[in-house]
C-alpha cells in the first residue's frame, strides 16, 4: 500500500523504523515532545533513516517547533530567491536573523511555492 503512494523503499523502511520506535517505547512521544529541539532531534536521529533534515521536518511539522529549520534543503534557495527576486540570499544569515521562529520561513517559503505554481488555495484531490 505505501508502495502504490509513490513512496521509495527508503522512505517505506524508515516509516516502518519509526513506528516500530514508537510501539516498541524507543521513542516516547510525550519525552520527546518534552525535549528541547535539539535533543528531540538527536532522539529522532537514533531511528534508522532519520537525518537532521527529516528530524527538523518532524519537529517543525509534527510538533509545530518554530525553532527548527531544515537547512540543506535543496528547495530552500530556490524558494528564497521566489520571495527576494534578483537580491542574492543568505539563507544562513536569514536563518540566524529570525532565531528562534525561524521555522516560520518555511511555512512562508511553502506558501511562495504553492502560489508560484498556481496552486494556493487548490484543494487536495
Amino acid at each position: 500500500a505505501l508502495r502504490a503512494t509513490g513512496l521509495s523503499g527508503h522512505k517505506i523502511d524508515t516509516l516502518q523504523q519509526a513506528a516500530g520506535a514508537l510501539v516498541n517505547g524507543t521513542i516516547d512521544l510525550a519525552t520527546l515532545e518534552g525535549l528541547p529541539s535539539t535533543a528531540a532531534a538527536s532522539m529522532l536521529q537514533e531511528i534508522r533513516g532519520i537525518g537532521p533534515w527529516t528530524a527538523s521536518v518532524i519537529l517543525l511539522r509534527g510538533l509545530g517547533r518554530l525553532d527548527v529549520f531544515p537547512m540543506n534543503d535543496t528547495s530552500v534557495t530556490r524558494y528564497l530567491s521566489l520571495v527576494a527576486g534578483p537580491t542574492e540570499v543568505d539563507v544562513d544569515l536569514i536563518v540566524d536573523t529570525l532565531r528562534p521562529q525561524q521555522g516560520m520561513l518555511y511555512y512562508h517559503l511553502l506558501l511562495a511555492r504553492l502560489e508560484a505554481h498556481g496552486e494556493l488555495g487548490v484543494p487536495w484531490a
